[in-house]
């Protein structure tokens, strides 16, 4: 494959990955208004997916509110990536992620909605996550997020995707959402824990 035919590959991927994270947001958006009712929690989560080496745990513990929901896309209209996630930070935490039985990072936004015939599940932690608390972060990562997306059926399996490093944000004058990928996506499979 030539240098040439490797750039369009790239560019290819690089706006896929920014029209479904595009999507993510504006569905992200569009649950405050068509939030369905929250089934038993807490949800408990096994999340796999082929680029992971073992599975994570994801609980729920509650969702977000209508009033957390509106006042983080307020701060998200036309501010920048720091705003944005000390909004964030400042949200009650909505549940974790398990990683090894050992590391630990908080969710702060959790909302659901009807999908088909099954549920959609976004949750955001404030922070890229990873296998390792020793692992360099660059200075682009140090203010992104980690956003999941998981769609499952009544059993509670599913599928979705993760972006492990995202920076979001709601142009103030168009209501557009945008979502900058920093770090890299992963296709996720989930099921609820025995």
């Amino acid at each position: 494959m030539n240098q040439s035919s490797c750039n369009i590959a790239i560019v290819i991927r690089a706006r896929f990955q920014r029209l479904c994270l595009g999507a993510v947001l504006a569905l992200l958006l569009l649950a405050a208004t068509t939030s369905a009712q929250p089934g038993d929690l807490p949800l408990h989560f096994i999340v796999s997916g082929p680029q992971m080496e073992t599975p994570v745990e994801v609980i729920v513990d509650r969702w977000t509110t209508t009033a957390e929901r509106a006042a983080l896309i307020e701060v998200m209209k036309g501010s920048d990536s720091k705003l944005t996630l000390q909004a964030l930070e400042q949200q009650k935490t909505t549940g974790y992620v398990v990683i090894n039985d050992e590391l630990r990072y908080d969710l702060h936004y959790a909302t659901h909605f009807k999908a088909g015939e099954g549920t959609r599940i976004l949750l955001v932690a404030d922070r890229p996550i990873s296998r390792s608390p020793d692992m360099a972060v660059s200075g682009s990562l140090e203010e992104a997020m980690t956003i999941i997306d998981l769609t499952v059926d009544a059993e509670g399996n599913g599928s979705g995707m993760g972006v492990l490093g995202a920076d979001a944000q709601i142009d103030e004058a168009t209501g557009a959402a945008r979502i900058i990928t920093i770090g890299g996506t992963v296709r996720l499979e989930a099921r609820l824990a025995d």
